[in-house]
């Protein structure tokens, strides 16, 4: 009997010092990785280029936080990703948006979509049509009967395009409109398959530079930009440089959209915290190797957040750096 009692006693004491110790143990654990999936435009765009190195500067500064990207149709497409659960994260561009919590414009037959969130902003994408330097396409309105390429289906770039013609009293229905792909628009315009292609992207953007590298270009100008900004005020007026690309000899106005980083509203205040803090982390890091990056600032974080909720873990870290009050 005293045996037993002794047995126990051993049994009860050892079952009591993995309890006290269980808490030292927990600290002394990995942290558990978290996973996420980030959509972006299409291969070769710019915003799968800068996801992909926002995603490489998460997982070295916050290694607890793995994000996957994902290359998709663009924006408008991302949007409705991150509604059926596929994405957390999508880099979009601002106008989609607004045009999603609002059920307008691209989104104007569904639903209002409430619970998608703004997380931060990045830098701004540059409406960029090129044409040849020798082509006699001198302004929007000449495009009227000409093989033009805006973007692809679902994608921010075609949007805006179509906005910009629509300022213009066009429509898609004027020219011959080819919905293709970044690195298709690229191909189509070197073999003539296409006589103007349109980007909404970083200046310089690399696509245009690959072209412009064995071709002198021209960048058609919103020649009205400011009466443009006045229909469409969610837009900024943008002066692409002149020398930008190969054949660009005098300054252009264009517009630009905010191109910022959106999630859905259940994801964990957490996660988008530790999204925040990897990515402003890696930002000196992240500005060397991307050239739109020295736009990516703390301080511009919240533009474009105006008519969209921002993310819970977003205004917990913004509020730490003095963002918010």
């Amino acid at each position: 009997m005293k045996k037993i009692i002794l047995t126990i006693a051993i049994i009860s004491l050892a079952i009591g010092s993995v309890f006290a110790t269980g808490g030292g143990e927990k600290k002394a654990e990995t942290p558990k990785i978290t996973s996420a999936v980030m959509g972006t435009g299409s291969m070769g765009g710019s915003s799968h280029a800068t996801a992909s190195m926002i995603a490489t500067q998460i997982k070295k500064h916050t290694p607890e936080l793995t994000v996957t990207v994902q290359a998709g149709g663009g924006s408008a497409e991302g949007i409705r990703l991150i509604k059926q659960g596929e994405y957390q994260f999508a880099l979009i561009n601002s106008a989609m948006i607004v045009y999603a919590f609002n059920a307008q414009a691209e989104f104007a037959k569904d639903q209002p979509y409430k619970d998608i969130r703004f997380v931060c902003n990045l830098y701004p994408a540059v409406a960029q049509p090129i044409v040849r330097k020798d082509s006699n396409i001198n302004n929007y309105n000449d495009l009227k009967g000409k093989i033009f390429s805006g973007g692809s289906p679902g994608s921010g770039d075609l949007v805006m395009f179509e906005e910009i013609f629509n300022f213009y009293g066009l429509t898609t229905k004027d020219m011959d409109w080819r919905p293709l792909s970044n690195t298709e628009r690229v191909s189509g315009f070197k073999d003539r398959h296409i006589q103007s292609g349109g980007w909404v992207t970083t200046v310089p953007a690399g696509n245009i530079l690959e072209i412009a590298a064995g071709t002198p270009l021209r960048i058609l100008a919103i020649d009205k930009v400011d009466d443009f900004l006045k229909k469409y005020p969610y837009y900024s007026k943008f002066i692409i440089p002149k020398g930008v690309y190969n054949g660009v000899e005098e300054d252009v106005a264009s517009a630009s959209v905010g191109q910022i980083i959106a999630s859905r509203a259940d994801v964990s205040d957490d996660m988008v915290y530790t999204y925040l803090k990897g990515m402003y982390m890696g930002l000196d890091e992240l500005q060397k190797v991307h050239g739109m990056a020295h736009y990516i600032k703390l301080e511009t974080a919240l533009d474009g957040s105006k008519g969209v909720p921002v993310h819970a873990g977003a205004q917990k870290y913004f509020k730490e750096k003095g963002l918010i009050k």
